[in-house]
């Protein structure tokens, strides 16, 4: 078994231990939503590249990837188990995007993934990607008073 089929049957198996009323939400909003109506119309008339679109037990796949719609809440629940959860770690964003994409597709899938780089708690725990500066140089003795003047300035101060 290859590593990459691993971390396909990994994630699943992850996201089915979180629970299936994400999918279930999903074969509901095929029913409901907007975006899929006008799918399943296309379907019905023949009008959906095959090659591209499946649809098995009432749930369109696209590319071999369960199709949401960008608007809906489900987008978010899925985002937050990949990346909150506590057996994600607070992963990047490239890693939760990956995670997402080998499982679902929406139309936007990366400006919505960009919630990571906004979370609060990675931007806490955030690693710094530049070399530290090293010691400190010590300045040079003055040989005379006043030989050397230095002056600091110094805009707005806080009130405290």
């Amino acid at each position: 078994m290859s590593s990459r089929d691993d971390g396909v049957k990994t994630t699943l198996f992850v996201l089915i231990t979180i629970g299936t009323s994400w999918f279930e939400q999903v074969k509901r909003l095929v029913l409901t939503d907007e975006f899929f109506k006008e799918l399943n119309k296309k379907w019905d008339e023949n009008k959906l590249d095959t090659e591209l679109y499946q649809k098995r037990g009432g749930v369109f796949y696209y590319k071999k990837r369960i199709l949401l719609s960008h608007d809906t809440p489900i987008t978010r629940i899925l985002i937050t188990e990949l990346h909150d959860s506590p057996w994600s770690g607070h992963s990047r964003y490239e890693r939760t995007l990956q995670r997402l994409k080998k499982i679902v597709y929406w139309r936007g899938m990366k400006r919505a993934v960009r919630y990571n780089k906004e979370c609060d708690i990675c931007q806490r725990h955030k690693a710094e990607n530049i070399h530290p500066a090293g010691l400190l140089q010590p300045l040079p003795i003055p040989n005379l008073v006043w030989e050397d003047i230095s002056m600091d300035f110094t805009k707005r101060l806080p009130k405290s």
